[in-house]
């Protein structure tokens, strides 16, 4: 199947869907999309993808779900972006001219070329269009008057359209704050892995104060996702943790949350190095999972999902019925 985009950046809880599943499955940086791909992002979640043919970059913000097409037809390239919620940053180099980038949303399809823009979908009352450079072409069922039939608009740098039904489309400066940057604002590495560990940001030598501030102890949900990893480093590529509601913890309700609110344990599975694996191995791999969980959580849920990379069926446990694995592994 043809490749579409390339996941190059994750914060939080980022999903996908494929264009036939029923079933979201976590993504991780360097999956690869593609066409008719659901992709969903969590609260305090953000993803970056770049796109083949047109090359472009797309940002995903928090809670925002969306699916990317592709198509090739009598020679002209179209990549698609169809917004369900949320907001949508576009970063479109110039593209040639039997090249089409765009974004779709229920009530309007913005066209770009050469342009860094934002468009927003406020479920199904409004959309918002925001232009950081260059110009885009918006087309919307509300013309000028508000009245429900076909017009036109272009957007130049620095406007911004917002659209809904029965109602006149408005144009407006963009926000000072707002931006291709400053919008999305994006984290180093480093920042990232602080955030996730609870860490205070590091300060400059000479503001540091005297003596030196000791961080803050991890707490004991967060020192349970990394006893799970370093089970299998090379397998295990990420932890989420659900609680009532079949809800996905965030990441600061993790730092507070105890063991026993916990749910249910959702592993991320690097499915070729999962694949590789002999039978007894991967028997030898969940006994040690289970093991840790057992005596080091005895009061944990024991229900555990894998979640495969590769789009196949997740694979949801209940380490209770295998008491006879649940046994201390042998040593290194």
């Amino acid at each position: 199947m043809r490749q579409t985009a390339v996941i190059s950046f994750i914060v939080g809880t980022v999903e996908f869907k494929g264009e036939n599943g029923t079933d979201w499955h976590l993504a991780r940086m360097g999956f690869r999309v593609v066409p008719g791909d659901a992709i969903r992002t969590g609260p305090d979640s953000r993803a970056e993808l770049q796109t083949r043919g047109p090359y472009s970059v797309i940002r995903v913000g928090e809670n925002t779900t969306f699916v990317l097409h592709q198509s090739e037809e009598q020679g002209l390239k179209s990549t698609r972006a169809r917004l369900v919620e949320g907001n949508l940053w576009g970063n479109v180099k110039r593209l040639k001219e039997q090249e089409r980038f765009a974004f779709e949303t229920w009530l309007a399809t913005v066209t770009a070329r050469g342009t860094a823009f934002r468009m927003e979908a406020r479920g199904d009352t409004a959309v918002g269009v925001y232009v950081y450079e260059g110009t885009v072409e918006v087309k919307t069922q509300v013309d000028d008057r508000g009245s429900k039939r076909a017009a036109t608009f272009n957007v130049g740098r620095g406007q911004s359209l917002q659209l809904g039904v029965s109602q006149p489309p408005q144009a407006a400066p963009v926000a000072a704050a707002d931006g291709w940057r400053n919008g999305w604002q994006p984290k180093k590495r480093q920042e990232i892995e602080e955030e996730e560990l609870n860490l205070p940001v590091p300060m400059r030598i000479e503001e540091r104060p005297r003596p030196r501030q000791v961080a803050p102890a991890l707490t004991q949900t967060q020192v349970m996702r990394l006893d799970i990893l370093a089970v299998a480093p090379g397998v295990f590529s990420g932890i989420q943790l659900k609680t009532e509601g079949d809800r996905y913890l965030t990441e600061a309700e993790v730092m507070q949350a105890t063991v026993p609110s916990v749910q249910e344990i959702e592993i991320g599975m690097a499915a070729k190095a999962w694949d590789a694996l002999p039978a007894d191995q991967k028997e030898g791999l969940l006994n040690k999972t289970f093991y840790v969980l057992k005596t080091r959580y005895p009061n944990i849920t024991r229900f555990v999902t894998l979640k495969f990379d590769d789009r196949r069926q997740g694979l949801k446990l209940e380490y209770a019925r295998y008491a006879q694995l649940v046994k201390e592994p042998p040593p290194p």
